[in-house]
């Protein structure tokens, strides 16, 4: 990036100077994103002796060349009354090919959430497990999920422009017609940096001064996505 004048918000002035991409990504192979209550400190995972130990239960199972990403998500505001007690989990493990690949492999599940210590190593064991945990639910479905950072007191960018995206995508015709696109989750800062958001099973990610969404890929992402492959 560019010299950031005092004052500027990073992605709008990178916007401003031409710059492609606007912001950055980190790659990875494997992604645990945790359900969680607000409000979060700053840094999520330090949150909360349950975030601590979820950020540890992350780092033991990461291995040399294999870090597992590590994002929390906000609950629906909406729930539905039979998952009250219920947590949801996402694993999306990058295929093992030498050629590349097109879309992370996704396992969901409703974990009890007073379980989530005891059950998360077993989730993100490699290989996935072929057996689950006891009162661990997999959901089944492909769907197509769009994760928004609105953290503010993490990044202001994505304080700024995440919610007015997540405003824009949630009222979206262009949204709302795709039956495999699921909708989108508010996240915690960490898949990028500059007003962020993330895109699964087909990875897209990117930083946006502003919130007009745009086709890429197939789905809904925001202006100058990056995929991170």
């Amino acid at each position: 990036m560019s010299n950031l004048p005092q004052g500027e918000l990073c992605s709008v002035y990178s916007f401003a100077q031409g710059e492609d991409p606007i912001g950055s990504a980190t790659p990875f192979k494997r992604c645990l994103l945790v359900e969680l209550p607000t409000p979060w400190d700053r840094d999520v995972w330090s949150t909360s002796d349950t975030t601590k130990a979820i950020k540890k239960i992350a780092g033991m199972a990461s291995r040399p060349g294999d870090a597992v990403r590590l994002l929390a998500f906000q609950p629906d505001p909406n729930p539905d009354p039979a998952r009250v007690g219920l947590s949801r989990v996402f694993v999306y493990r990058r295929p093992e090919s030498t050629d590349g690949f097109s879309t992370y492999a996704k396992r969901e599940y409703l974990v009890p959430s007073g379980e989530l210590l005891t059950v998360l190593p077993e989730l993100l064991q490699e290989p996935a497990p072929d057996s689950l945990p006891a009162g661990v639910q997999e959901l089944g479905g492909q769907t197509r999920d769009i994760f928004l950072c609105t953290h503010a007191d993490r990044d202001v960018c994505c304080g700024r422009f995440g919610k007015e995206l997540l405003e824009t995508l949630q009222t979206s015709d262009q949204v709302r017609s795709q039956p495999d696109l699921r909708g989108c989750f508010e996240k915690g800062h960490g898949a990028g940096k500059g007003g962020s958001g993330v895109g699964f099973p087909y990875l897209t990610s990117g930083c946006t001064p502003a919130p007009p969404a745009i086709p890429y890929r197939g789905a809904p992402c925001h202006v100058n996505p990056t995929p991170v492959i």
